[in-house]
């Protein structure tokens, strides 16, 4: 079965996005890819409950 959301790019600001990310890692969300400094300030990605990949950045 081919992964959901393969091609499509789902990104939400968020001003604590490192506060959201401790709170995913409490709830067992899966990480894909860990905080980093990146273009939009900090950023990281989850999956969703249906395997989409989200990514969430501090700076707009």
């Amino acid at each position: 079965m081919p992964q959901l959301g393969a091609g499509a790019g789902v990104w939400f600001h968020n001003d604590d996005a490192e506060g959201v990310h401790a709170r995913l890692v409490d709830a067992g969300v899966a990480i894909a890819q860990e905080p980093f400094e990146g273009p939009f300030g900090l950023q990281f990605s989850f999956r969703d409950p249906d395997g989409y990949v989200v990514t969430i950045h501090a700076r707009a």
